[in-house]
């Protein structure tokens, strides 16, 4: 067993380091070191804005985000896998042809993602908190303490996305809008808040008692996980009905209809389309709704709709990603195309797909706020969506599930949204309606932006993988 969960750790670190470079991605660790350190160096700036409290709970709830995320992708990534590397097998797939049960190969897949994402993004974010806590004159308590509670934050929210990944192969669909439903109901009824999650909670109280039930939870989402896992699914044969031609006429108004239409056909026929809007969209969306509405009712004196519109902006580009990772140009070589001109159709299928946050913040905006305000919030996210965009594009192309794992990319795009979205973020609290300013500036840098990225990847020769 201890080969399998070896040879696990170099089939992963192989995909990357096939993917990436070897290079580019061993500095991700590197880059995860320096931005923790850049991050808790300006901690003062935000302490003096939010308060000590409120930052704890935001860094707590960052680490659940992250591994909710970590967990996301793993329900995602063996189709992106299947679609890019279709000659090869993993290691996954060994019950089918070893004598070994597939809820051990689950097990060791599971603990190599714990062991393997801990050495790549969460012991170097600690080690940053640790080197920078030398530099930064704010009380955060014992180190261990905080590396503790922030580590089991990561793990909850990693092994919940599991579980919920391995229902939501077994339930499908219906299962999606069942959890819903029933995650709301739950926050209502028991009037959750974000002080209730226990690794918050023993951050304030130092009670090791809530560590304990967070590791019975953590133990509790992995077990079923396991006890449940398959990787061979009984399906019925997909067959289809060719709507290319209807979904092309209802977008013949738009340029290259044709690409418009094969990315929303490819988004459904995948299979998990309603699973990576719920997943990889809806649920963090979700989270961000309610931290910021706690953070609105309890700390700073700001817009909520406009404070949510701006992390849903910039949060939005990562659709881009989903309607860009099963093609690449190649299958579009022989047409008298460009790079650009396959970009601006996955920029037309991106907005088609993004309507969805149009929908939410108009609804957020009839229930929580003014016409005024909803427009405000409106104009903000459109606004900021199209630049986290025009970055994306210009610095990944057509393959941003790919580029963002190098580690100069990732860096680049970081350096320039994590600014742009703080300054955003402080002129919204502190001026109000100066933000207009603000959103001018980044609508004309994205236009800017955009016409760079065009020309950009039209000169440069596109890879394959």
């Amino acid at each position: 067993m201890f080969e399998l969960f070896t040879s696990m750790i170099k089939e992963e670190w192989r995909i990357h380091s096939t993917v990436f470079g070897n290079m580019a991605f061993m500095f991700l660790p590197v880059l995860a070191f320096l931005l923790s350190i850049g991050l808790s160096i300006s901690l003062p700036l935000f302490v003096l804005l939010f308060s000590e409290f409120s930052v704890l709970i935001f860094i707590h709830y960052l680490f659940l985000f992250f591994g909710i995320n970590i967990g996301a992708f793993g329900l995602f990534g063996k189709e992106w896998m299947n679609r890019r590397f279709g000659q090869a097998s993993l290691l996954a797939y060994s019950s089918r042809s070893l004598p070994i049960s597939e809820r051990k190969v689950f097990f060791y897949m599971v603990l190599k993602d714990i062991v393997y994402y801990a050495f790549i993004w969460i012991i170097p974010i600690l080690l940053g908190l640790f080197v920078s806590s030398f530099f930064v004159n704010i009380d955060f308590g014992p180190f261990q303490n905080y590396a503790l509670s922030l580590s089991v934050s990561f793990f909850l929210g990693l092994s919940f996305v599991f579980f919920l990944s391995v229902l939501y192969a077994h339930l499908g669909r219906w299962f999606i809008l069942v959890l819903g439903a029933v995650l709301v109901g739950v926050v209502k009824y028991f009037n959750l808040n974000f002080i209730d999650l226990f690794t918050v909670k023993f951050f304030l109280t130092y009670d090791f008692s809530y560590i304990r039930e967070s590791l019975i939870l953590i133990f509790v989402f992995f077990f079923l996980a396991i006890l449940f896992a398959s990787f061979d699914f009984p399906t019925h044969v997909s067959r289809f009905r060719n709507h290319l031609g209807k979904l092309e006429k209802l977008f013949s108004k738009f340029e290259f209809s044709e690409f418009i239409a094969k990315d929303l056909l490819d988004f459904k026929r995948t299979g998990a389309g309603l699973g990576r809007i719920f997943f990889s969209y809806l649920f963090p969306v979700g989270f961000i709704w309610f931290f910021l509405r706690f953070f609105v009712e309890k700390v700073i004196d700001a817009n909520f709709l406009v404070l949510f519109a701006i992390f849903m902006g910039s949060f939005s580009a990562s659709i881009y990603t989903w309607i860009t990772e099963f093609d690449l140009f190649g299958q579009y070589s022989f047409l008298p195309i460009k790079p650009s001109d396959l970009i601006k159709s996955k920029i037309y299928s991106f907005s088609i797909l993004n309507l969805v946050s149009f929908v939410i913040l108009v609804v957020a905006g009839f229930v929580y706020s003014s016409f005024l305000m909803t427009l405000l919030s409106l104009l903000v996210f459109g606004i900021v969506s199209f630049f986290s965009l025009a970055i994306t594009i210009y610095l990944t192309g057509l393959m941003p599930s790919v580029m963002f794992m190098n580690f100069k990319v990732l860096a680049k795009y970081l350096l320039v949204i994590i600014p742009s979205m703080l300054v955003l973020v402080f002129v919204n609290v502190l001026f109000d309606w100066l933000v207009l300013l603000v959103l001018l500036v980044l609508f004309l840098l994205s236009f800017v932006i955009f016409r760079k990225a065009f020309f950009k990847w039209d000169e440069i020769e596109q890879k394959t993988f």
